[in-house]
């Protein structure tokens, strides 16, 4: 049986590469279907809607925006579970959910006897090009297990985090702590550039030191370049920030996440959602200016 993949976007049509390299026969859906021809010419099989995934597939990977993309793709007309002919056992859930979706998911899955794993990626476009993601998976340890081979096609490890819906708690802690990251190290970067420091020495002396990281490595290029072709779009990070102050609401303080939510939803306004999430200098840049 061949193993199926949903979502071919930056992050996904990198992972499906991987996934027909490492020899998996594999068939794609997405939903625009001129992102699927480098996998078409690798050998992929290209189909045009996601029930013809149920029907042809054990296993099947979700990559897509968010729970709604997941419930089209898994419940809609043309879903993977409307045909009345359906061969999948397992479905593995990469895209960022919330926990709550994510168990949801996996106990209407369950009344029809097909598997869930829970399990969003840690990387970007350069680690799932390169096969490098850390994988956080939640669900049953065997599943997992059975499972290992595939999952490593796309990542160097994999993280157990626990029962279902934890791979989507620790996604969204670290998609905090990536966020604020990020809003700061450009908060830092325009503060020194404005009283006299290159930002190109500035990101030499913080690599150089032990706040150096791969993170900070990787953007720095673009803080020079004043370019921001996206690895993780802005709007990824807005919507993943967001999911996490929903659920914190009367539980958890997130007081810097907040702050930088707001700097975040500002890009979007500015219309700045599919450009990196590095981009942000360029609204604490603005506030400046504007004196906001």
């Amino acid at each position: 049986m061949k193993t199926g993949f949903a979502g071919t976007g930056i992050m996904g049509s990198a992972m499906a590469v991987n996934v027909l390299k490492s020899g998996f026969d594999l068939m794609v859906y997405n939903r625009t279907r001129e992102k699927t021809s480098e996998l078409e010419k690798m050998g992929a099989v290209i189909v045009n809607d996601a029930s013809r995934l149920g029907e042809a597939c054990n296993t099947i990977i979700l990559m897509l925006t968010g729970p709604k993309a997941c419930d089209d793709v898994l419940f809609g007309n043309d879903g993977i579970l409307k045909s009345n002919n359906i061969s999948v056992d397992c479905i593995i859930n990469m895209s960022t959910v919330t926990p709550e979706y994510a168990v949801e998911t996996a106990r209407k899955l369950e009344e029809k006897n097909i598997g869930y794993i829970d399990c969003p990626v840690s990387g970007s476009k350069g680690p799932a090009t390169e096969g490098t993601l850390i994988l956080l998976a939640g669900g049953a340890a065997n599943l997992i297990s059975r499972h290992e081979r595939l999952l490593l096609s796309m990542g160097k490890r994999i993280i157990n985090c626990g029962e279902t819906g934890r791979g989507s708690v620790m996604k969204l802690g670290v998609n905090l702590l990536l966020g604020n990251m990020m809003a700061s190290l450009s908060e830092a970067v325009n503060f020194s550039e404005k009283f006299g420091i290159k930002n190109s020495l500035f990101m030499e002396t913080i690599l150089s030191g032990p706040l150096g990281c791969a993170l900070f490595a990787l953007k720095s290029s673009m803080f020079e370049s004043g370019e921001f072709p996206p690895q993780f779009p802005l709007k990824h990070i807005h919507k993943d920030m967001g999911f996490a102050l929903e659920m914190s609401q009367n539980k958890v303080s997130l007081p810097c996440a907040e702050s930088t939510f707001n700097l975040y939803t500002r890009g979007l306004n500015f219309d700045m959602g599919d450009e990196d999430f590095a981009s942000v200098i360029k609204i604490i840049q603005n506030r400046d200016l504007n004196g906001k």
